[in-house]
């Protein structure tokens, strides 16, 4: 999800020397940038009150090829737990983060 914004959004924008700020601006606005991310706060807050309020367990999972589920997942994290907002336990989350990825990412480069 991020990554695509980056790329339509940003990046076009952004090595395009002959953009005006108006016209960048319009194309970050073009592309929905805030939908998404209010889409993964709110499905994050959701996440969050079924594991308090419930104690439920949530599974998460986005789409293929988006980093929607990374990102649901931090952020309920960073919701449930006041240790994650600190700069050690955004730090541990980061390099669980990391971690995720780079193994889910042998994993597929292992067996395909």
């Amino acid at each position: 999800m991020f990554l695509w914004i980056y790329h339509v959004c940003l990046h076009t924008a952004c090595y395009d020397v002959n953009t005006s700020s108006d016209k960048w601006l319009s194309r970050l606005d073009a592309c929905g940038w805030l939908s998404h991310i209010k889409d993964a706060l709110t499905c994050a807050c959701v996440a969050a009150q079924c594991v308090d309020k419930e104690g439920a367990m949530v599974l998460v999972h986005g789409s293929t090829g988006t980093d929607t589920t990374l990102i649901v997942t931090s952020l309920a994290q960073l919701i449930l737990d006041p240790d994650c907002r600190t700069v050690t336990g955004y730090t541990t989350t980061r390099d669980a983060a990391t971690t995720t990825v780079v193994n889910a990412l042998m994993h597929f480069l292992c067996y395909h």
